[in-house]
């Protein structure tokens, strides 16, 4: 079964796509609203990107007003393993590497 710490384990692509850093964000743990994307992730469309998560890929987003901010909502990842497990598959697919994987083919990650 994976786990939110298999996910903040992998490693990410040199130039991964905004989407993909959406949802590595969100799948491990962290909840975000618009504001906080600009600066974490330089995510200047955030509800977009969140739409296209639920849309196109089926991912289960949770939506809440921002306690914080009324002007802003506060988007997360849905916590169950079969969400989690569709978030690794997902960022593998998009280029981020499982270092466990990668010592048990015998590849050294330091090359």
């Amino acid at each position: 079964m994976t786990t939110r710490q298999d996910i903040r384990t992998l490693i990410p692509p040199s130039r991964p796509r905004k989407i993909a850093r959406v949802l590595n964000y969100l799948a491990c743990g962290n909840s975000i609203n618009s504001i906080e994307a600009e600066t974490l992730l330089n995510e200047h469309s955030l509800p977009s990107t969140i739409s296209t998560l639920k849309k196109k890929y089926r991912f289960e987003i949770i939506r809440v007003d921002d306690q914080e901010n009324e002007r802003f909502m506060r988007y997360s990842l849905d916590t169950s393993p079969d969400t989690t497990q569709q978030a690794f598959t997902q960022l593998i697919e998009w280029g981020y590497r499982d270092p466990q994987l990668q010592l048990f083919a015998g590849k050294d990650t330091h090359e």
